[in-house]
């Protein structure tokens, strides 16, 4: 997410908004333009931003939550498999 701010000051503009957009794009993200002084597209970037950081967080809780499914799962037949071969052995 990239984020242009005082776009109040047009005449002392760097970066063109196309530039800043383009930047975005190649960089697989949202461009936005604020003004902290007049309070133009603050709410939409930052809502935005932390929308994008619920999502980062949420894919990596669902991440660690999948991978401790996953483990949750190899330890049942660990022990299945281990309870098994103790059985196995005492049969003979």
């Amino acid at each position: 997410m990239i984020i242009g701010n005082k776009v109040d000051m047009e005449k002392k503009r760097q970066v063109s908004q196309d530039e800043g957009e383009n930047l975005a794009q190649e960089n697989h993200g949202a461009y936005y333009e604020t003004s902290a002084l007049t309070g133009y597209g603050i709410k939409e970037a930052i809502k935005n931003l932390i929308d994008e950081i619920k999502n980062v967080v949420s894919s990596i809780l669902m991440s660690k939550y999948t991978f401790l499914m996953l483990l949750h799962h190899l330890m049942s037949y660990v022990v299945f498999y281990k309870s098994l071969i103790c059985a196995l052995n005492s049969k003979t």
